[in-house]
């Protein structure tokens, strides 16, 4: 049987991880070579092709670093929801006597 938490199932929870994983080093890696080009690295490195990546289609790399941004809010729910889990177990156990474990 699969478990489901906040009524999504595990097997979602590790895709729901793994894009937002993937969107945050995509769109992240094209903001680093945008300012690599721009600036460099101590002044080396500096390249217009580096520093005009992806500029062409802004409003798409502004859609996708959205879409990372609810998917990484979700990760994290779920963490806090595993958190809160944990404090529960812990409470309860707390209340049964030491004769009991």
């Amino acid at each position: 049987m699969t478990d489901f938490k906040l009524g999504i199932s595990d097997r979602t929870w590790t895709y729901i991880g793994a894009a937002s994983a993937g969107l945050l080093l995509a769109t992240t890696g094209k903001n680093l070579a945008n300012e690599i080009g721009k600036e460099g690295i101590f002044g080396y490195g500096k390249s217009k092709r580096l520093a005009s990546y992806g500029k062409s289609k802004e409003a798409t790399w502004g859609n996708l670093q959205n879409i990372s941004f609810v998917l990484i809010a979700l990760t994290l729910l779920e963490s806090n929801y595993d958190a809160l889990e944990r404090v529960k177990l812990a409470n309860v156990k707390a209340k049964i006597p030491e004769s009991f474990f």
